[in-house]
């Protein structure tokens, strides 16, 4: 009995000893979420000064477009000759609406916009 009973505690010495020397798997954890969490807000602050920079742009772009003396640029689309050629004459709604390669919603806007300009040409 008194053997088991300093082999327990030569053996618990024995471990006490043995954990300090080994390594902390608990700290090398707590290092690598450090670390996430640096390299997190590291992202974080680039992708603010990043959308500073363009809200920046953003607003210096507005400013240029919305002063004066700027021309504006031509506008894309169905040319308005093109169109007034198309809706002349015995033509139907649909065949304009085949030729062009516009789509759907170009198509109804450019019709509509031709139909109000016939409708004024007449009055």
């Amino acid at each position: 009995m008194e053997y088991t009973i300093i082999a327990l505690l030569s053996l618990s010495i024995i471990l006490l000893i043995l954990s300090f020397f080994k390594k902390d798997s608990i700290k090398e954890l707590e290092d690598q979420i450090d670390q996430l969490s640096m390299t997190l807000i590291q992202e974080t602050y680039q992708l603010k000064k990043k959308i500073s920079v363009l809200e920046e742009e953003l607003l210096v772009n507005d400013a240029t477009l919305n002063h004066p003396s700027r021309q504006t640029p031509p506008r894309k689309g169905i040319d308005r000759d093109k169109l007034s050629t198309l809706f002349q004459g015995n033509s139907s709604a649909l065949q304009p609406q085949k030729e062009t390669s516009l789509d759907k919603k170009k198509k109804d806007e450019a019709y509509f916009i031709e139909q109000i300009r016939l409708k004024g040409n007449q009055s």
